[in-house]
């Protein structure tokens, strides 16, 4: 994973920019491979089974796509043609992707500015801001409506240019991204697991290896409003008119604490006015804004598997009558935390013959006093009495005893 800590651009002269970035690079390596699970086994001679029934969480569709998104859009009429291109930022505002039968559904609202050099004599630099909506569908072997997706997306390609219209004059923004899309698709199934196994006349060993398995806590998308205020630098030119703003976010390794998931971090801001002087009409300006949120997650530990996405979702600036930039962004997360099951999984049970002095000391018949932690099955497990037998002995209709009852077993 890349991340963008910081940059900053410096003129040199006029045909040369020093550029200088900090970027936070982050490897994970992650061993994926299929996991038998144990759901029954079967003896000639008699033998009783232990079963625990898991949420399992299971990874259905792992695969690398790209999303090509090809869009135009025709100057409004009030505007000049387009002499140059100055500069363009366009952003994927909105963006959903949803599985389907066979396929993933694309919505986004593509939110787009330009700012351009228009043909006349004064050749005015004008800023046009604008959206289309995007809806598409991407081809997914195996997704279903059901399954739970974890898509983590770049984008590796952006350009718009200006293109002739039916009149052959340019007043068309063509539009032209790459998606880079890592695509996860998990299901939720109920498994019944084999859990353990002991004969009543013959000896069961169970070999067993540490889970790889993994149960959904939450999958969940969460939206944070932030709101900030800052005044406008004295030094810079004054601001006659808010044209633009972007950002992105920076945050750091979420934390876990009682209430689930806390995120802290900044969003870097980056804000473009109109100044009114005819030397310099655009100005910039940058400024971050702190934060920190709090996701709702149940049942998290520090031994989860956490992923968290936090996207710009949206953004708007205002002038107010002091003079100051007021900020109202709001961010998305995209939750995802799996808790590691701790179980041991059985992969081979051998059987041999009861040792005779383990038969010599077993009991025809005992009054037990049910301890903490004991369950019938514990029980029936030591005495190789089955389940079904202390139930009977004992007027049972169910599995539960308490600590302190008198239990009658007899072989």
């Amino acid at each position: 994973d890349l991340a963008l800590e910081d940059l900053s651009v410096n003129i040199i002269n006029s045909r040369k920019l020093n550029l200088r970035c900090l970027i936070d690079i982050s490897a994970r390596k992650t061993q994926i491979y299929d996991e038998e699970l144990p759901t029954d086994f079967q003896s000639d001679s008699a033998v009783e089974s232990h079963y625990e029934t898991e949420e399992l969480l299971e990874l259905s569709v792992l695969k690398k796509d790209v999303c090509r998104i090809r869009e135009e859009a025709e100057l409004p009429k009030n505007y000049p043609n387009i002499q140059n291109i100055l500069w363009s930022q366009v952003f994927p505002g909105d963006l959903e992707i949803v599985p389907e039968e066979g396929q993933l559904s694309v919505k986004c609202d593509l939110q787009v500015f330009v700012l351009y050099q228009g043909e006349g004599d004064d050749n005015p630099i004008l800023g046009y801001d604008f959206s289309i909506p995007y809806n598409s569908k991407m081809e997914c072997t195996g997704s279903n409506s059901a399954m739970i997706p974890f898509i983590n997306h770049t984008i590796s390609h952006c350009s718009l240019e200006a293109r002739p219209d039916y009149d052959g004059e340019q007043r068309v923004l063509g539009l032209d991204m790459v998606m880079d899309m890592n695509i996860r698709l998990y299901e939720e199934k109920s498994v019944t697991l084999l859990a353990d196994v002991y004969g009543i006349e013959r000896d069961y060993s169970c070999e067993t290896h540490p889970s790889g398995l993994k149960k959904l806590c939450v999958s969940n998308n969460s939206l944070y409003k932030l709101s900030g205020k800052f005044a406008h630098d004295g030094d810079a030119p004054p601001i006659l008119q808010l044209c633009h703003s972007c950002g992105h976010i920076q945050t750091d390794e979420p934390v876990v604490c009682e209430e689930g998931l806390k995120i802290c971090g900044a969003l870097s801001l980056q804000i473009l006015y109109v100044t009114g002087r005819d030397d310099a009409p655009y100005y910039s300006v940058n400024q971050a804004i702190p934060f920190c949120h709090t996701i709702e997650v149940p049942n998290i530990s520090q031994q989860s598997e956490i992923n968290v996405q936090s996207t710009l979702d949206k953004l708007s600036i205002s002038l107010s009558n002091e003079g100051e930039i007021e900020v109202r962004p709001s961010i998305c997360f995209k939750t995802f935390v799996c808790e590691k099951l701790t179980c041991d999984i059985i992969s081979d049970i051998s059987e041999s013959p009861i040792r005779p002095e383990i038969i010599n000391n077993l009991p025809g018949a005992v009054i037990y006093f049910v301890k903490e932690g004991d369950t019938l099955w514990n029980i029936g497990k030591r005495y190789y009495v089955p389940v079904s037998s202390i139930r009977q002995q004992n007027d049972l209709t169910g599995d539960r005893i308490y600590p302190g009852d008198r239990l009658i077993i007899v072989k």
